[in-house]
């Protein structure tokens, strides 16, 4: 522990100098407190200063890792003396104490930039490094502020702020700054067991700090005044169908003329001010408006819209610049988890790191050891290490847990390196450990790197509140209180609320907005605000209220006078960490090659993770050409084969133009991640779409060699290598054509359906125009010029002059007329029975006969073949653009969609009401819509029944083991249990336990890895009757998405119950699980998928 030495002029004494770290911070506490209880003074936790010279800090803060912290006291920010000119405060020594040597510390413009200390060195003695001189404060009466007989302190807050501020900053002095990436200390190697992140965070300060020219470090802040959000629309509909589309969009039609029909405030107008390096938390219940205020924070507000009368400001920049020159600087993180399931941990995280290397990066340090080093790090940062070559998974893919996944998610977004970060409920899914881990990280985060952070919170412990700066309370869309963190639950128990005993400060301010948890304190029953209005009434009456709006104009004058310099520095740093040869107008910090070369490497990972998919596609195509080869094997040189010859290659047009049809799921798949990694600034989703496209190259090929030699040798066409290579090389090009061109049709879309559709009417239109079906001669002239922009028609007419060109097919057994006397008859007197014969002739030309019969001609041959490169170019350029510029469907809050008839009848009885917020995001325990369920529906829960079973079920020895990375990981190590009728079992661990994997293990769910162990019922092994007499209800809700809920549950009964068991009855058993789990309302209403058509199960 080391001890610090501070010099005064005004007391030769130097009281408290040799101080402790611990005593100092403590003493700084003490005095804080000390001169508010003495005062009563209770000035605004923050200083309007811009540009901010200060940030929150916290003084008893563990590594990561160690232990937690024993003592979060609240953040304090303060006003660096130093930086206006004036004398740097310092900490009180008390007389006696031995002098040791500090660390003069450099002093900093506003923007972090080092400038020459102002503070005279005073002399010292030989070995004796410098002192840093202070003054202490004096009052008017030039009286000390420590009134030392009194034993109280009437310092002023900003004096003590800074003293605690400087106390902190020379304890994070003992970090080196020396390059992470290949040094030998242990404590900064995420593969080493000393790894100390809290110490690595430090060290990167440090190292950044020694060069501010270089490294160009920058903050970023945001405020906002009557910020109001509103949409249009209801949260209940009718599901649409082929015939009452038109009803629906004539609704669309006229909600866009008329803007203001049904709308709908989600955001009522709202203040606040959250400065650099704080840390905020938003509170309030589902639908309170949470999400939709950190999309506005973050300038996401598709679905919605932002009043024109609203201003927000990042430190003097627009959410216009944010959105297309800082996007990357400024990071929304969704609730749900997007990601490649079948990317590694490592794979997804490292291409996170990669896009986010700087070119201002440490002198000899290659891009891949800075990015694989930071990957790591972030890994060891939140637990994550041991799944390095784990994939990450999803519904359908086995990979890590879901608190895993949702850690991945963390990381990457802190990969991306963004000054402001808005976290939408990023607990969600983390057990309580992990989750305070994770808010402790961000703190640090805040403190060290200066970054800002806005966290939405549904359920958060007090340990994790305590590191909050601010707190944000929302109340059904209005904003009910914002300030300190530490002074709320004081502000609520002023207007008039009691918090129980037992409850902590989150629960209690969340409590607040639900009639049933908040309580009153006696005899302020008739006084307390209740309804929202009356909340934010009083909020708006508040002193807090009167001292935010000062602070927030004073920040906007400041930042405003300051704005040019300020982006002048904030686009210096951007543009120092950006690539040679990158666009400094972009968001993006690599160069356009650059961000191929990567994302091609990704894509081919995605590929090596997944084999199956090209390899079926490949041996399934494979398959094809056996099936067709055998339909036309052996083809003769003869008239009679002339029509099944160009039948078998228009069936090999149309298969190699059609291989490529299932490319639309596979957008649709990478197409949320995609846009996910745009807003997070990392690539243009068009350097992605080459990535694809070169990355499908080799499947593509194998499919086509696989596909067309088997084809082409088995139906006996023309075995020529000139022909060979034309008809291999035009069928791969047809291929690509179609592969382009319906890649343009899923990015011009915005869902799979809809991409579909036109899809499978461009392939019928292009099938029957291609010239083999309907000759060109017999087109009807209004449908002409189809065949005319149809790709398959050129190729088509290639690959028959590639075939019949040259060639003399023999008509000797055909000729007309024959037999009997026409035997000896003159040549000249009898002719081919075939389009393109010329009396005299027993064979038939092949050219006559395109000529004749299609108005094919040789000299297209190779002008065709320019033209399908034409096509091929055209639709890869509309592919591009498309991807580029066409956003896709992007959430826009969720609806409870019923059958029309349902719906009509629901509004007739008046069971529905609407919501007050459109906004709820992707959470299931969101109710856009709420359903009012009659008198009748309503009974006792005693008087339901439901079937009981009387089976033990026990478990001994269980283990599971699994390949992984070359050899066998045991996920379940000798497991015991058992659970008996009558009672209820909780299966507890952190994330990534294994508590998933006991489930799937003992409900027989898992299909890959060795599993050993005892499971037995009643004594007995598990027989095949397991399955259907257990219920197993998995984290993820896998439904029909078109049926209701009552057609699914329903549906599920009469396949599991016995057939002994009456139709009436399995009705009636659902109706009754419907009634013990509230689903009564909704059980007309489709199902759905997540963020689009939700439905509450429970």
């Amino acid at each position: 522990m080391s001890t610090i030495r501070v010099h005064s002029d005004d007391d030769p004494s130097d009281q408290f100098n040799g101080m402790e770290e611990n005593e100092i911070r403590n003493l700084a506490r003490e005095l804080t407190h000390a001169s508010r209880d003495a005062s009563g003074y209770d000035p605004p936790a923050q200083d309007a200063q811009y540009p901010p010279s200060n940030q929150p800090v916290s003084t008893n803060q563990a590594p990561i890792g160690g232990s937690s912290l024993k003592e979060p006291s609240s953040t304090v920010p303060i006003q660096d003396s130093g930086r206006s000119g004036g004398p740097a405060a310092a900490p009180i020594r008390e007389p006696g104490q031995r002098d040791l040597p500090t660390v003069d510390q450099s002093e900093r413009d506003v923007y972090g930039r080092n400038q020459p200390s102002t503070q005279p060195q005073p002399s010292t003695a030989a070995g004796t490094a410098p002192l840093v001189q202070s003054k202490q404060p004096v009052r008017a009466d030039n009286r000390p502020y420590l009134n030392q007989q009194e034993g109280t302190s009437t310092t002023p807050r900003k004096s003590i702020s800074s003293f605690s501020r400087q106390s902190t900053r020379i304890s994070q002095l003992p970090a080196t700054g020396e390059p992470p990436f290949n040094s030998d200390d242990k404590r900064l190697d995420p593969d080493s067991d000393e790894f100390n992140a809290k110490y690595w965070i430090k060290n990167l300060r440090v190292m950044r700090d020694k060069d501010v020219d270089y490294y160009k470090p920058c903050k970023l802040g945001v405020v906002y005044k009557d910020l109001r959000a509103f949409g249009s629309g209801a949260d209940a509909d009718f599901k649409e169908n082929c015939i009452n589309f038109p009803i629906k969009w004539f609704n669309k039609a006229r909600n866009m003329v008329n803007v203001d029909l049904n709308q709908t405030d989600i955001l009522h107008p709202m203040d606040a001010l959250m400065r650099p390096g704080t840390l905020n938390v938003v509170l309030g219940r589902p639908g309170a408006g949470c999400t939709t205020l950190l999309k506005c924070i973050s300038s996401q507000t598709h679905g919605f819209h932002v009043d024109k009368n609203t201003r927000i400001s990042y430190d003097g920049l627009t959410p216009h610049a944010i959105m297309n020159h800082y996007r990357g600087d400024v990071i929304y993180n969704a609730e749900v988890e997007t990601h490649f399931p079948h990317l590694t941990v490592g794979q997804t995280l490292e291409l996170a790191s990669s896009m986010k290397v700087p070119q201002n990066r440490p002198a000899g340090i290659d891009r891949e050891t800075y990015s694989k080093h930071l990957a790591k790090v972030a890994m060891a940062l939140f637990g994550l290490s041991h799944t390095y070559y784990t994939k990450v998974g999803d519904d359908f893919v086995r990979g890590v847990s879901g608190g895993e996944r949702k850690r991945v998610s963390i990381a990457e977004v802190t990969l991306s390196g963004g000054k402001l970060e808005c976290w939408d409920n990023s607990t969600r899914g983390l057990d309580s450990a992990s989750a305070e881990n994770f808010v402790k990280t961000l703190k640090m985060s805040s403190e060290v790197l200066d970054t800002t952070g806005v966290l939405s919170i549904y359920q958060c412990s007090q340990g994790a509140y305590d590191y909050f700066d601010n707190a944000l309370v929302l109340y059904e869309g209005r904003q009910i209180y914002f300030g300190n963190a530490q002074r709320a639950q004081a502000f609520f128990e002023r207007m008039g609320y009691e918090c129980p005993a037992r409850q902590t400060t989150p629960d209690f301010l969340t409590s607040l907005t639900s009639p049933i948890e908040r309580t009153p304190k006696k005899g302020w029953e008739s006084r307390v605000p209740r309804t929202p209005d009356e909340f934010e009434a009083y909020w708006k009456n508040s002193p807090e209220y009167q001292e935010l709006l000062r602070d927030i104009d004073e920040y906007m004058q400041e930042t405003d006078n300051a704005k040019a310099e300020f982006t002048e520095h904030f686009q210096n740093s951007k543009t120092a960490k950006q690539a040679n040869r990158a666009n400094h107008k972009q968001p993006y910090t690599l160069s356009y090659p650059m961000q191929v070369r990567y994302l091609t490497r990704r894509a081919f990972q995605r590929i090596r993770g997944n084999l199956t998919l090209p390899l079926f596609t490949i041996f399934s195509n494979f398959f094809m050409a056996l099936i067709n080869g055998s339909v036309f094997y052996n083809l003769g040189n003869k008239v009679e084969d002339i029509y099944f010859r160009g039948a078998c290659l228009f069936f090999a047009c149309l298969f190699n133009s059609m291989m490529s049809l299932l490319e639309i799921f596979a957008l649709y798949e990478a197409r949320p991640i995609v846009e996910k990694h745009r807003e997070y600034g990392f690539y243009h989703p068009s350097a992605e779409a080459f990535a694809s496209i070169f990355s499908e190259i080799p499947t593509k090929l194998f499919t086509s060699t696989f596909f067309n030699i088997t084809l082409y040798f088995m139906a006996n066409l023309r075995r020529d290598a000139g022909h060979f290579f034309y008809y291999m090389f035009i069928g791969t090009l047809s291929l690509f054509i179609m592969s382009h061109m319906f890649r343009t049709i899923g990015s011009c879309t915005k869902s799979l359906s809809e991409a579909m559709t036109p899809a499978s009417l461009l392939v019928l239109a292009m099938s029957v125009y291609a010239g083999f079906i309907v000759p060109t001669n017999y087109m009807l002239g209004w449908s002409r010029w189809i065949n005319y922009i149809n790709p398959i028609a050129y190729v088509f007419e290639s690959m028959m002059i590639n075939e019949f060109h040259g060639r003399k097919l023999d008509c000797r057994g055909s000729m007309v007329p024959s037999g009997g006397p026409y035997e000896n008859a003159p040549a000249s007197s009898r002719i081919c029975g075939e389009v393109g014969a010329v009396p005299g002739q027993n064979y038939i030309d092949g050219e006559r006969y395109l000529h004749v019969a299609y108005q094919y001609h040789h000299t297209h041959k190779w002008r065709n073949v320019g033209i399908s490169i034409g096509f091929m170019l055209f639709f890869l350029g509309t592919y591009l653009l498309a991807v580029e510029y066409n956003p896709p469907a992007r959430q826009t809050g969720e609806k409870i969609l019923f059958l029309r008839s349902k719906l009509r009848q629901i509004e007739k009885q008046k069971k529905l009401a609407a919501s007050r917020d459109l906004e709820a995001q992707n959470d299931y325990d969101q109710k856009s819509a709420s359903l009012i369920a009659s008198e009748d529906d309503s009974s006792s829960k005693d008087e339901i029944q439901l079937e009981s079973s009387n089976d033990v079920f026990h478990w001994k020895n269980v283990c599971y083991e699994v390949p992984y990375h070359g050899g066998p990981r045991k996920l379940l190590n000798h497991v015991d249990g058992w659970v008996k009728p009558g009672t209820l079992t909780a299966l507890m661990g952190s994330s990534g336990a294994g508590k998933t994997t006991l489930l799937d293990v003992l409900a027989a769910r898992v299909t890959t890895g060795v599993v050993t162990g005892d499971m037995l019922v009643n004594g007995k092994q598990r027989d095949s009757s397991f399955q259907r007499s257990t219920g197993y209800v998995q984290q993820q809700d896998l439904h029909l998405s078109t049926s209701t809920v009552r057609e699914a549950l329903r549906f599920s009964a009469y396949l599991r119950q016995p057939s002994s068991v009456s139709k009436e009855e399995k009705n009636a058993y659902v109706e009754t699980v419907m009634h013990v789990l509230e689903m009564t309302p909704y059980a007309d209403a489709i199902v759905g998928v997540p963020a689009k058509i939700v439905v509450i199960f429970g």
